[in-house]
């Protein structure tokens, strides 16, 4: 049986004569063909040619071939082995075969944006503003997930306002998204957390580390100063000294005792004197560590002022 092969970008293509057909009186000889394209491991058995009228698939099963009567039968046999070869690369490279990475692999969940390895910088954000962002969770995998898990822990200045991933069971090539929005209470530090989407039946999970930093601007001239804070014994430091110091600021205001998240500063801690200052000294300052706090009171123009934030550490 004569074959011939040939190798080619997209695979490896073989060919095989089966045998002559005998023609019916008045009609040509055939040659019977039968050929192979292999990549990857995967084969697909040949296609025949669709015959001038038919309804039948253009390509399937063995390839039949026309052939001269009079020719010298191994000539035959090479020029069409030839023609198949050239029919059949042209298909071949057309053909879509799964490559071994999708076809039955395990998920593989991922997220994007990042601005660094499995990770997200939301960058520098205001006391009292807040930056949006939504995370696209992909599953590059070649099968799908259970129902995800959608988890979101650390600093509490994060929080998931839109999620379309929870519960979802992720298809191949599928995407959902996850928006999270940093809203930082306090100034001076940075706020971590971290995003995670876990699949437990078909066993898959993605992580990123979020991160952002906090900003408090001062407005106007109200200023806290303190020195070091120290244990006093039990979960209590005591800072000394603890000086708050404005000018230019509207006589008889009031200045309030203020936590950050909280709608209404708490208490007065004094009034702005008549010639627009006001000055506050204590010898120490007794507080609970990583308690944070400010001061609100009114500048000479009727402007809110806010002094810088306090962190008892």
């Amino acid at each position: 049986m004569a074959s011939a092969s040939t190798v080619m970008s997209s695979g490896v293509l073989s060919a095989d004569l089966l045998g002559p057909r005998e023609a019916r009186p008045g009609r040509r000889r055939h040659l019977l063909v039968r050929w192979t394209w292999r990549r990857g491991g995967i084969a697909r058995d040949g296609f025949r040619r669709k015959p001038t009228g038919s309804s039948r698939p253009a390509y399937r099963g063995r390839e039949q071939l026309d052939t001269p009567a009079e020719r010298d039968p191994e000539a035959t046999v090479k020029l069409a082995l030839r023609a198949l070869l050239a029919l059949v690369s042209t298909l071949a490279i057309t053909m879509t075969v799964p490559g071994p990475a999708h076809a039955g692999s395990a998920p593989a969940l991922s997220w994007a944006p990042s601005t660094g390895t499995a990770a997200y910088d939301y960058g520098t954000v205001d006391v009292g503003s807040e930056s949006v962002q939504t995370f696209t969770l992909s599953n590059g995998g070649g099968s799908g997930t259970s129902a995800l898990k959608i988890t979101l822990g650390g600093s509490s200045a994060y929080s998931i306002t839109q999620d379309t991933c929870s519960g979802t069971s992720l298809g191949p090539r599928k995407s959902c998204t996850v928006t999270v929005t940093y809203a930082p209470v306090s100034g001076g530090g940075t706020d971590t957390a971290t995003l995670t989407a876990t699949s437990n039946k078909a066993a898959a999970r993605a992580t990123h580390t979020l991160t952002g930093s906090a900003t408090h601007v001062v407005v106007g001239s109200l200023v806290i100063t303190h020195g070091p804070c120290v244990s006093t014994g039990g979960n209590s430091l005591s800072c000394a000294p603890f000086d708050v110091v404005g000018s230019d600021l509207q006589p008889g205001a009031e200045v309030m005792y203020c936590v950050p998240g909280e709608s209404a500063c708490r208490v007065s801690w004094g009034q702005v004197a008549g010639d627009g200052t006001f000055e506050l000294h204590y010898g120490n300052v007794g507080c609970i560590p990583g308690h944070v706090m400010f001061f609100r009171t009114t500048d000479a123009g009727g402007a809110t002022v806010e002094s810088n934030y306090f962190t008892c550490a």
